[in-house]
């Protein structure tokens, strides 16, 4: 190698060093003026969600800190944002008051949530005492400002008194009542609202350690031990008899074997669900119109009062390893599910069905139904249907049915006595009928449905269009003799 080459390899070497040297220490520069920056700059965005990650963070960690066994909570972010807006950790005054507004809707939107599914039963319950009750606690706090306002402020200072109302939300913990407030006098005073969150923030720490304390306070003030009242709110919810009782039972009663679960609900007048039938190996999910037969393995909720009658009717408890093992396979799918539309509330699991006549006319696919009075009364139908319409043109009907030869093997007397009994049966189905219709009408017309009784004439026009479907029920019968006879007993 000539000494001119080893001179320009060894120049090539330093200028690669003197290259590489710059660009660590230019990295070197940004990356300490990006880190200044993420905690100064207050207009960038990466330095408002750090501002309010840390917070955040840093506010709930410390809440979970107890004291004595008493943690703040959640309520120890506010104290976290008080610290960082005095050492200037803070962020534009537009996009505080943005993330202030949004955190109070999503704020009492959650608490919407939270207690709208037992509002209205709980209001029915208590709602004018507990109204009362809390119009008198606003009143005695607005006394309570007013007279602290007059006694330790400047009253010739206009923003004195907006500042009390600030004062008087955060010793009582009011977050929407603040918002509520800023809203108020923005409106009144406009561009010259005063900061009232100030007076909020000043006073909300105290009022936080004063609900605690006071709790505390009446405590022991009352001789109040907590064990004890665990132990009698638990001795109140094993006396509650609507409570629901849990059970597997094997049908044992053989003069269940082919009866619906709507016919032996009826037969035994008791609430009891069956949510699952285990028949030969196999999951069945349960109808009102499915039968019961020796033998099956059933899976039964009903109220702590009703599970003895409901064992001794249908048969023991026993236990069902095999409801498990479905559940492992995917036969029987399990979920837990929020209630969020308020239109849901206090409907039964019977209205919950979309894919029947009342999901259809709730969503308006259908606009009207023809049945019995008795199912629209069973099914709440009510609620999504204004008007019934009497037109008397069907009946539900029991058969008296018998095996021809059988009959025909009897002697007379006694297939006399069966046509009596079967004439007897039908009789007293009839009246059973219209007493089940007329308690039915009533339902519907508590609920707010209006009857449309057809007159005599609408009635006898109705029966003529009608008979324009005589020619397919006559195919579909295909028996000339009953269906004759059927239509000359009704005409």
């Amino acid at each position: 190698m000539h000494i001119k080459d080893y001179f320009t390899i060894k120049v090539c070497h330093y200028d690669l060093l003197f290259v590489t040297l710059h660009i660590v220490n230019y990295l070197k520069n940004y990356t300490m003026d990006w880190l200044f920056s993420l905690f100064t700059n207050s207009e960038s965005m990466a330095h408002i969600a750090l501002l309010y990650a840390v917070v955040i963070s840093l506010g709930v960690y410390l809440g979970k800190i107890k004291i004595g066994g008493i943690s703040l909570g959640v309520t120890f972010v506010l104290f976290a944002g008080i610290l960082a807006g005095h050492i200037g950790f803070t962020a534009p005054l537009s996009t505080l008051t943005f993330m202030q507004d949004f955190g109070l809707i999503l704020f009492v939107f959650m608490i919407g949530l939270q207690v709208g599914p037992g509002f209205f039963s709980n209001f029915k319950e208590g709602g004018v005492t507990l109204n009362i009750l809390a119009a008198s606690v606003i009143v005695l706090n607005i006394a309570i400002m007013f007279a602290c306002y007059f006694m330790f402020f400047d009253t010739s200072k206009p923003e004195n008194l907006p500042m009390m109302i600030g004062v008087l939300y955060g010793a009582v913990t009011n977050t929407p009542g603040l918002g509520a407030a800023q809203e108020a006098l923005g409106s009144i005073m406009g561009s010259n609202t005063p900061t009232i969150a100030n007076g909020y923030a000043c006073a909300y720490p105290l009022g936080v350690l004063g609900i605690i304390g006071g709790t505390i306070a009446i405590r022991y003030i009352c001789r109040v031990k907590l064990q004890n009242e665990e132990d009698a709110l638990d001795a109140l919810e094993v006396n509650d008899a609507t409570k629901p009782h849990l059970m597997h039972l094997i049908v044992e009663n053989q003069f269940l074997a082919g009866h619906t679960m709507l016919e032996i609900h009826d037969f035994m007048k008791r609430d009891f669900v069956c949510s699952r039938i285990l028949r030969d190996g196999q999951l069945i999910i349960p109808k009102s119109s499915t039968t019961l037969e020796k033998g099956d393995k059933i899976y039964i909720v009903c109220s702590e009062q009703d599970a003895e009658a409901v064992q001794a009717f249908i048969g023991h408890e026993i236990v069902v390893p095999e409801f498990a093992e479905q559940e492992k396979t995917k036969q029987m799918i399990s979920r837990r599910i929020l209630i969020t539309k308020p239109e849901i509330n206090g409907k039964t699991l019977a209205k919950l069905h979309f894919s029947s006549v009342y999901g259809a006319l709730d969503d308006g696919t259908i606009d009207g139904q023809e049945n019995p009075v008795e199912v629209p009364a069973a099914s709440g139908f009510y609620d999504v249907q204004t008007y019934i319409s009497m037109s008397d043109h069907m009946s539900d009907a029991w058969i008296v049915g018998i095996n021809s030869a059988l009959f025909k093997s009897l002697t007379p007397e006694q297939q006399d006595a069966i046509i009596r009994a079967g004439e007897y049966v039908q009789k007293w189905n009839v009246n059973m009928i219209n007493e089940r219709d007329k308690f039915a009408l009533n339902k519907l017309t508590r609920n707010g449905m209006k009857v449309n009784q057809i007159s005599a004439e609408e009635k006898k026009r109705f029966a003529e269009i009608a008979k324009s479907c005589y020619p397919s029920f006559r195919k579909l019968i295909n028996d000339d003799k009953l269906f004759d006879a059927v239509v000359a007993n009704y005409e």
